[in-house]
C-alpha cells in the first residue's frame, strides 16, 4: 500500500511565506537580480551507433543560474540563464554494459514574462511564460 505524507510540506509553508512579506516592503517597480542553485536528476538518453541501439545514464548534476529583470507594477520581464554539466555514469546496449566516461553540458537561456499583481494575499500568485533555447554539447 502506498502512503503519501504531506505534513513536512505543510510545515514548510510558513517559511515560504516569510520572504514574500519582506519583499512586499520593497518598491514595487525596478530592476532585480536573482541567483539560482539546484540539482538536475536526468533520465537515461537513448543512443545508437552503427545500428546498435542502447542508452547512456548520466550522474546527477549541479545547476547554477540566475536572472536579471525589471518589475513593473503588474508584471516582470526577465532574462534567465542556467548551466549544468553531467558526467556519464554508464553506457549500455543489448548484451553490453560498461562504466562510461565523458560528459554532457547544457547552457540554457530564456526571456520570461510574468503577470503577478499584488492582491494583498499572503502568497502572491503569478502566471507567465517564456521563450528560450539551449546549447548542448
Amino acid at each position: 500500500m502506498r502512503r503519501i505524507v504531506t505534513l513536512p510540506a505543510l510545515a514548510l509553508l510558513p517559511a515560504l511565506l516569510i520572504p514574500q512579506g519582506a519583499a512586499r516592503a520593497e518598491a514595487e517597480t525596478g530592476f532585480y537580480v536573482e541567483a539560482q542553485l539546484g540539482a538536475s536528476l536526468p533520465d537515461s538518453v537513448d543512443a545508437s551507433n552503427d545500428g546498435v541501439d542502447g542508452s547512456i545514464d548520466f550522474n546527477d548534476a549541479f545547476v547554477a543560474g540566475g536572472a536579471v529583470g525589471y518589475r513593473f507594477p503588474w508584471a516582470r520581464l526577465e532574462l534567465n540563464g542556467s548551466w549544468r554539466d553531467f558526467d556519464v555514469d554508464r553506457v549500455s546496449a543489448p548484451g553490453f554494459a560498461s562504466g562510461g566516461s565523458g560528459d554532457a553540458t547544457a547552457v540554457i537561456g530564456f526571456v520570461n514574462l510574468f503577470l503577478d499583481p499584488d492582491l494583498g494575499w499572503p502568497v502572491r500568485p503569478f502566471v507567465g511564460g517564456g521563450i528560450g533555447g539551449a546549447y548542448l554539447s
